[in-house]
């Protein structure tokens, strides 16, 4: 894909649409009100759900559309950290039946999960660019001037 990325329908309409392109419309989701973690989950993916799915359900980030890649998120993220577990305890080569040191084949399985894992990061907006990109505001407290309107209507 060339070019920068999409914007939403949403983006659109606050940013303008300079282009004059013709705004479709988007399926909008629900927000997932609960996002269990699967029980073939390995360890590592578990961790990790439990630590990021509730900040992203209480951001709306998560809905029921984006189960799947959520679970290959953290399929992968602990694949990656099963392999990099086996990297340290036997090394980062191995000896062939003939005795010729080639790399080892957790490191080929390290990489593409850590690949997979970095790409739907990003869509759920897990790194600094993607959540730039996300522009999701999470409200949790008040801010000085929406505590001093609230204190003045009531």
């Amino acid at each position: 894909m060339r070019g920068p990325k999409p914007k939403s329908r949403n983006k659109k309409f606050i940013t303008g649409n300079p282009g004059g392109r013709r705004i479709g419309n988007e399926p909008e989701p629900q927000p997932a009100k609960s996002f269990r973690c699967p029980s073939w989950m390995g360890k590592h993916g578990r961790e990790l759900w439990r630590k990021i799915a509730p900040e992203l359900l209480k951001a709306k980030i998560l809905t029921e559309w984006d189960k799947s890649s959520f679970e290959a998120m953290c399929s992968s993220y602990h694949m990656m950290r099963v392999a990099e577990a086996e990297l340290a305890l036997d090394g980062l080569t191995v000896r062939d039946d003939r005795g010729a040191i080639k790399k080892h084949p957790a490191a080929s399985i390290f990489k593409a999960a850590g690949d997979t894992y970095s790409k739907h990061a990003e869509l759920f907006g897990l790194s600094p660019i993607s959540r730039q990109r996300l522009d999701v505001k999470v409200k949790d407290e008040p801010n000085e001037a929406e505590k001093f309107l609230m204190r003045k209507n009531h």
